[in-house]
């Protein structure tokens, strides 16, 4: 730690700091014992790539509300000269073209169903009948055929061929279907996969011609043939293999399994996990649970309703919605950036039933499908939520590690405490929670963040009072003489709108050894 000594006092300055924020979010390790760098929690902020926290993107409400129901599912279609975004929600299915929402008649699913597309058409998959949506937007219901017709809403694309699994009566079956037909099932193409008596919880189709088949307490990898099957004929699953990958770890929510490179990502009921290639190609192994450090957020987890969980990769970010607590739908977003390898925030304020990426004019954006049947897209600025034009502030917070300037044990007089913002615009109180107490002593209320070049106090319309801020660096510091002593101080940076960017937090004070004695 550096320690500065002056000639106008006897006592040497001790400085504690974090300069960045490239450590991450760690929420189980006491705060005292995170890395300079690290941080105990951060609401609603993202980790920008200069190790910057800055308030996350908000989101724009796109049109009307889809529907009265929550949308159960986003899916993203892409073909030359078409592309849209399909909604399904529970009895209704919506079409978003970049410029308008249109009802797609024909759609009577309900129940559990898995969605995605094949070649030039959307797939909608139920326990016991199938939806295919052309490019067009057309809907029809087509039988299944084939004296194998399975049942099971667990479904996916693998090698040009439709895989599903979850019938009820054959829990721990696999099903395949014709190249390039959905609705043709050969009885002999079907697979038993392990003997525990679980039902099948999701499927991936990952590299190669690896099939990989979850169940709750355990995972599966199925190598399917290499052999090109030609349009409109049944796979031969005679040569397939079947390697148990792990029999303790499975899939608590079919939704959150998404490929990351050449891994894949996915919440089991010990947190979110991953798998990955070893010794080339010819091992897989399960990693131990990546979401340790935020261990404290995944105990909260609904798990009676963890199977409404979703995820997506964007940006270079892990985005996991879940149910925390009594929700019964989620309402947190859990955000892990891969650019850091770390956990870097959590996001509140948002019911987020679905989520999915568009590519419109091959510009990726990320969507929000949320429990009161509306669709969301995060936009660029992050200063606010928009829904139907009344500005909903985002409240964003970072609670930064306890700084005992490398002691636990002496206590120490607070000699200062230096702020510093970058490209900031918000209003923030700082505050300070010393040696672990719940009780918050205010250090700045309100103080601005950015430099303030005019400000016009009255009310225009719905947004409150507007400030204009010149972007840059702005240090922020005040003395802490009178906060008395401590063994440790967490500093807590707060805001209720616009964005709020920190850049470092310096604090100073005076080491008291000889207290001890006495």
């Amino acid at each position: 730690m550096p320690a500065l000594n002056t000639e106008a006092v006897d006592d040497v300055v001790a400085l504690a700091a974090s300069v960045d924020f490239r450590g991450g979010m760690n929420s189980t390790v006491l705060p005292h014992l995170l890395a300079d760098n690290s941080y105990a929690s951060a609401k609603n902020m993202r980790l920008t790539k200069t190790g910057r926290l800055q308030t996350r993107p908000g989101s724009n409400s796109i049109d009307t509300n889809v529907s009265g129901s929550p949308i159960r599912k986003l899916i993203w279609f892409d073909r030359v000269g078409s592309e849209y975004l399909l909604a399904v929600a529970d009895s209704d299915l919506h079409k978003w073209d970049g410029s308008a929402w249109v009802p797609l008649s024909g759609f009577s699913l309900t129940g559990p169903f898995s969605a995605f597309q094949l070649q030039d058409r959307t797939v909608i998959i139920n326990g016991s009948s199938l939806v295919v949506v052309n490019s067009a937007g057309g809907v029809t219901t087509p039988s299944l055929s084939g004296s194998g017709s399975p049942a099971g809403h667990i479904a996916t694309v693998h090698s040009n061929g439709v895989v599903r699994a979850g019938d009820p009566s054959n829990p721990e079956s696999v099903y395949f279907s014709h190249i390039l037909e959905e609705t043709a099932w050969a009885a002999n193409d079907v697979l038993t996969v392990g003997a525990e008596g679980e039902t099948i919880t999701a499927l991936h189709s990952w590299d190669v011609f690896n099939l990989l088949v979850f169940k709750g307490h355990s995972t599966y990898l199925v190598v399917t043939s290499s052999a090109a099957a030609s349009s409109g004929t049944p796979p031969s699953t005679a040569n397939f293999q079947i390697q148990p990958v792990s029999r303790t770890v499975g899939c608590a929510a079919k939704d959150t399994v998404v490929q990351i490179g050449a891994d894949v990502w996915w919440l089991s009921d010990q947190g979110v996990v991953s798998i990955r290639r070893l010794q080339q190609e010819t091992q897989r192994e399960i990693s131990s649970a990546i979401s340790l450090p935020i261990q404290s957020y995944i105990d909260r987890i609904n798990w009676s309703v963890a199977d409404k969980a979703s995820a997506v990769f964007f940006d270079n970010q892990y985005v996991l919605a879940v149910p925390l607590d009594t929700a019964t739908e989620p309402d947190h977003l859990l955000i892990y950036d891969t650019y850091h390898q770390t956990w870097s925030a959590y996001w509140t304020g948002l019911t987020p039933t679905s989520l999915a990426v568009s590519y419109f004019s091959d510009l990726p954006a990320l969507h929000l499908g949320d429990s009161t049947g509306r669709l969301r897209v995060f936009v660029p600025t992050n200063e606010a939520d928009y829904d139907n034009g009344v500005t909903t502030p985002i409240e964003s917070e970072v609670r930064c590690k306890a700084f005992n300037f490398g002691d636990p044990v002496v206590r120490k007089r607070l000699a200062s405490i230096e702020v510093e913002f970058q490209d900031s615009e918000a209003s923030a109180d700082v505050l300070l929670q010393l040696d672990g107490s719940d009780v918050e002593t205010s250090i700045f209320a309100g103080i601005s963040t950015g430099r303030e070049l005019l400000s016009f106090p009255w009310d225009f319309a719905t947004t409150g009072s507007v400030r204009f801020v010149e972007p840059g660096h702005l240090r922020r510091g005040r003395s802490l003489l009178h906060i008395g002593r401590y063994r440790e101080t967490q500093p807590i940076i707060r805001s209720d709108e616009n964005v709020l960017s920190l850049r470092s937090v310096v604090l100073g004070g005076f080491m008291e050894p000889m207290r001890l004695t006495t």
